[in-house]
């Protein structure tokens, strides 16, 4: 067995110095039976990354390319025993169609209505002047919270604003360097646990105003000027944040509007 591969994986997929790197590497360990279907350019999306990126990786293994890789891979799996992870939901619910339903408009309604409770506790003055005055708006996020806050990002470049929206490891590490004081940083993750989102926190500047719209206070909240937790129980009925990512748009959507009202 080529427990070289392996090991070259695992050790690439905890390597806190290249996002990238990690990225490919946990997504090869966890999609073993499916990388052989996959094309460059399917795998480089899933990974937020280029076609580059993944001949990169592939040299870096010290492989030709993405056939030898999905060679080596296609070996694996004949020896290493998988892990399927399945969507989950909740057996009770799901079993009573309308139970389900139900209890689905319901955390809706109370989502959004707790949002719009705590977004008006809040003074948001700081934020909006930030986002107003900064040279350039950045905004960084991953799988559904980069669409999520695609329409924000359009929005403000209606208003003139300069914004850096990405999702991209690679241009993401490219730009890190150039953020300055002048500019600001807005990171979005839902469950507010993205490994990825905490790594990039950690190597901006400290002395550039960041703020953070997630789904749980962690250990990311260190790394950030101001933050807002967005709460949701719709992990009571099944383990996907499609409420929560509605609820995202509606903290944007109520942002955008204070912008608008205060500065234009």
């Amino acid at each position: 067995m080529d427990t070289n591969l392996l090991k070259q994986l695992q050790m690439l997929a905890v390597d806190q110095k290249n996002l990238t790197n990690q990225t490919i590497a946990r997504y090869i360990l966890t999609n073993l039976a499916t990388i052989n279907k996959l094309t460059t350019s399917e795998l480089a999306s899933n990974c937020f990354t280029s076609a580059a990126g993944i001949i990169r990786f592939c040299q870096k293994l010290g492989l030709e390319g993405i056939n030898e890789l999905k060679f080596k891979v296609k070996y694996l799996t004949e020896h290493v025993s998988l892990d399927v992870q399945q969507f989950n939901a909740n057996k009770q619910l799901v079993q009573d169609e309308m139970a389900f339903f139900n209890e689905y408009l319901k955390i809706k309604i109370e989502s959004a209505q707790l949002l719009h409770t705590n977004f008006f506790q809040n003074d948001w003055s700081t934020l909006i002047k930030k986002i107003t005055i900064a040279k350039s708006v950045f905004i960084f996020a991953f799988n559904l919270a980069y669409n999520v806050s695609r329409n924000f990002v359009q929005r403000l470049r209606w208003i003139n604003k300069n914004v850096i929206h990405q999702n991209d490891l690679n241009s993401i590490e490219s730009y890190l360097p150039m953020i300055t004081s002048d500019d600001m940083v807005l990171y979005i993750t839902l469950s507010g646990q993205s490994n990825f989102i905490a790594t990039i926190a950690k190597q901006v500047n400290p002395d550039v105003y960041s703020f953070g719209i997630i789904g749980k206070k962690t250990a990311l909240t260190d790394h950030l000027t101001d933050y807002f937790v967005v709460n949701s129980r719709e992990n009571e009925i099944w383990d996907v944040f499609s409420i929560r990512s509605q609820t995202v748009m509606q903290f944007l959507d109520y942002l955008y509007a204070k912008i608008i009202r205060k500065y234009f």
